[in-house]
């Protein structure tokens, strides 16, 4: 049997769970994106919210974005997130995922890392 050397861990990333509206949704995962917030940014358009704002019930069509980063930046990207969002007070949760395939969870923490030009 041939030895090799196991591949360095990585550092834990979480997943952000978001919302916005059809017309702000590509220019935030862009900017998302483009500022090494995040990794990778999923929209799944065709979400429809129902929730309370200002003592009215509101109903919405919205996109649901799933988004990667860093465990240890998350506190840091969803403030800048929030200040990217179009909401006054936007969805963003932070979900620690059980388990991430390494080779992936590696790709995301070397994007979020990259210095920007």
């Amino acid at each position: 049997m041939q030895e090799t050397e196991a591949p360095p861990p990585t550092e834990p990333v979480c997943v952000l769970f978001a919302t916005i509206d059809a017309e702000h949704a590509d220019a935030f995962a862009r900017a998302a994106c483009e500022k090494r917030l995040v990794a990778c940014v999923n929209m799944l358009p065709g979400a429809r919210s129902l929730y309370w704002w200002k003592s009215e019930l509101c109903e919405d069509a919205e996109v649901v974005l799933w988004m990667e980063t860093r465990a240890r930046d998350v506190e840091a990207c969803i403030a800048s997130l929030a200040a990217l969002h179009p909401y006054d007070t936007p969805k963003i949760i932070a979900l620690s995922p059980g388990a991430v395939w390494p080779p992936y969870q590696r790709w995301c923490v070397e994007q979020v890392t990259r210095d920007v030009p």
